[in-house]
């Protein structure tokens, strides 16, 4: 997902102009992206009103990753993954401006991480995203029923 909102302004268009009667499937394949772009995406589809299947074609990296929890269901196809890490990026200004601002941003999307992800990603695990850990979540792995089960109700 680049950074700029526009680029997928139909896509959140389309997404609110659905109803309960609609169904709609989202084919997922991401290396990931700008992650203020990629929530407004993640918000579009929880907020649908239609019923969202997201379908894994390829591994997905970061904000796809995020993005494969939002729908209503989700199916990965065989040989896929999905690649979850702590956020990634750039500042200035001055030093304690800086320090204030990776605080605040850091605060925000640990809560975000959480809010789009658990209880797909365990405790442990959003906690390892939050210091600096990646989590793996693989088409293969024996618990993903179990895990799909209980955050896809």
């Amino acid at each position: 997902f680049d950074s700029n909102p526009a680029d997928y302004r139909d896509v959140r268009y389309k997404l609110g102009q659905l109803t309960e009667k609609d169904a709609v499937v989202l084919n997922l394949a991401s290396y990931g992206g700008d992650c203020h772009v990629g929530f407004q995406l993640c918000h579009a589809i929880k907020d649908c009103k239609a019923k969202t299947l997201v379908k894994v074609l390829q591994p997905c990296f970061s904000m796809g990753a995020i993005m494969a929890c939002c729908g209503d269901s989700l199916v990965m196809n065989p040989e896929t993954f999905l690649m979850f890490h702590n956020y990634s990026g750039s500042n200035r200004g001055k030093g304690g401006e800086m320090l204030l601002s990776a605080k605040e941003q850091d605060q925000w999307l640990h809560r975000s991480f959480k809010y789009f992800c658990s209880p797909f990603l365990t405790d442990v695990e959003l906690d390892r995203l939050h210091q600096d850990g990646d989590v793996y979540v693989r088409s293969w792995d024996k618990g993903l029923k179990k895990r799909m089960k209980r955050h896809f109700k």
